[in-house]
């Protein structure tokens, strides 16, 4: 499924343990992608839509965890920007 360009295919849900995770937690395993903030930011002028991007991966709108083709990382959906996920499974 594409979005502004990109390639995402859906990885999985939280787990049980991660969805229980309090905000400062789950921070933890976070990153803002600096390299593609125009692309996968609100900020700045950014084009990022929270619900464009859910829009866009159609059958793949259930997961929670998103990988992407190009840039070979993990992305959370969040309100206001793309997160990398960098927690291993």
């Amino acid at each position: 499924m594409k979005y502004n360009g990109y390639t995402f295919h859906p990885v999985r849900m939280f787990t049980h343990v991660e969805n229980e995770m309090s905000l400062r937690q789950v921070s933890r395993y976070l990153a803002s992608d600096m390299k593609r903030r125009k692309e996968f930011s609100r900020y700045d002028g950014g084009e990022y839509s929270f619900a464009d991007f859910y829009k866009a991966m159609g059958d793949g709108a259930w997961a929670d965890i998103f990988h992407c083709e190009e840039t070979g990382l993990d992305y959370v959906p969040g309100e206001n920007e793309l997160f990398i996920w960098n927690k291993e499974d």
